[in-house]
């Protein structure tokens, strides 16, 4: 017994080290921080919780988080509902099914930033091809001028964006299920409908919570789209946490307040994810 843990811990602190090296000691520094009136090039001062409280007290700060709860809760629903349709249909229908899914591998073949540069052209005001497109038909729409028009110009980029992933997850899913339950409902004289919602979709439950969790945190940390395609524009309509955090930490040179910025961003996500974490364990444990 004391040799294998002596292999344990020869095996692990490698990792551990990295891992405290890249994850925790950022974490304390950016704790530190927190509670620091600090720019570059400045000596830290320590200032309490004053950075706290004009972040809380700033109205920038909650049209943030409040366009970041948006973003997650429609992009993650949108993304687990087109992505479980797809592998539904793909389950059922073989023909150029190979085709879809090497298709599908195209949002992770595209570098992000390449992605979004796409993406955001075809909807430009008078060269880009959907809008061309959308102006044969009658609709006019200033994607990048009109608030709610940006709005969800970010969400479809990031619903397309991580659609894929659910999509192939979901998929592996159901290629791993026992084809003798769906048929012992068609005997039992079920629906579609009645296979999909009691014997489908509890056995994809655990998937179902693997991929929610992954898209909400990705969905809160979004950055890169808006700082490609509209900048937080316009106005601060499309401003995220995450991209107010650089404005404030790199923008400002503010690293004090940037590092209060980062410490309620981890909080707000241990809370978004702490139902997902309970309902894993509750998951496992009843296994």
């Amino acid at each position: 017994m004391e040799m294998k843990r002596k292999e344990f811990i020869a095996f692990t602190a490698p990792s551990m080290l990295i891992m405290a090296a890249l994850m925790i000691a950022p974490l304390i520094l950016t704790f530190y921080l927190s509670f620091m009136n600090f720019t570059y090039g400045s000596n830290p001062q320590y200032i309490g919780l004053k950075n706290y409280i004009d972040i809380l007290t700033n109205v920038r700060f909650w049209n943030a988080t409040a366009f970041t709860l948006l973003i997650t809760a429609v992009t993650t629903f949108a993304k687990i509902a087109i992505g479980f349709g797809i592998a539904l249909l793909l389950y059922n229908i073989t023909k150029f099914r190979g085709i879809f899914i090497a298709g599908s591998l195209l949002p992770f073949i595209v570098p992000p930033v390449v992605g979004t540069l796409i993406f955001g052209w075809l909807f430009r005001q008078h060269w880009g091809y959907v809008s061309y497109l959308l102006n044969q038909i009658g609709i006019d729409i200033s994607w990048y001028a009109d608030p709610w028009a940006a709005r969800w110009l970010i969400m479809m980029h990031v619903i397309w964006q991580g659609t894929s992933f659910v999509f192939l997850v979901l998929y592996a899913g159901l290629q791993a299920m026992s084809k003798e339950s769906l048929e012992a409902a068609v005997v039992d004289g079920a629906t579609y409908f009645q296979q999909v919602v009691y014997v489908i979709i509890p056995y994809l439950k655990p998937l179902f919570l693997f991929v929610t969790m992954i898209m909400v945190m990705d969905a809160y940390r979004l950055f890169d789209n808006i700082a490609v395609m509209t900048k937080g524009g316009p106005g601060l309509a499309t401003e995220t946490l995450m991209y107010y955090n650089y404005q404030i930490a790199f923008g400002r040179l503010s690293l004090g307040a940037g590092s209060a910025i980062s410490v309620l961003t981890m909080i707000g996500i241990f809370i978004l994810m702490a139902p997902f974490l309970y309902w894993t364990y509750k998951e496992q444990t009843e296994k």
